[in-house]
């Protein structure tokens, strides 16, 4: 069997998997409850192990861990065209918040070929 547990501001939640033969119950819940269960029969025990083994990657994946403690889960790393994106929306902004408004329909003629879509979108919310 193994147990896991996830805590957050949010939240205290337990996951664990017990395998019996070609068989798995997963209960889950808030910790201090009994939580919910559900059984999963295969057709042999070697594809329930292996069944049980990706779920408990997949948990331990969202932060899970076996010994309770808070665990940071990295965060993916933002794209090339995401950062170059925000540099443009933040040299717009600060264009705007010093009122340099002759400066702004140029900026924008500059960056309006791969961007338009997103900048209208951005311009909008102003």
């Amino acid at each position: 069997m193994t147990y896991l547990e996830y805590h957050d501001e949010k939240s205290d939640k337990f996951w664990q998997i017990a395998v019996n033969e070609n068989q798995h119950t997963v209960t889950y819940g808030k910790i201090g409850t009994q939580g919910q269960s559900k059984t999963k029969e295969f057709t042999d025990a070697q594809s329930c192990k292996k069944d049980a083994e990706k779920l408990i990657k997949a948990k331990k994946a969202k932060g899970y861990t076996e010994n309770g403690e808070v665990s940071v889960i990295p965060s993916k790393q933002p794209s090339e065209s995401h950062i170059q994106k925000k540099l443009i929306l933040d040299e717009l902004n600060t264009l705007i918040q010093e009122g340099d408004y002759q400066k702004v329909l140029p900026f924008l003629q500059t960056y309006q070929e791969n961007n338009k879509t997103w900048l209208k979108k951005e311009l909008s919310k102003l």
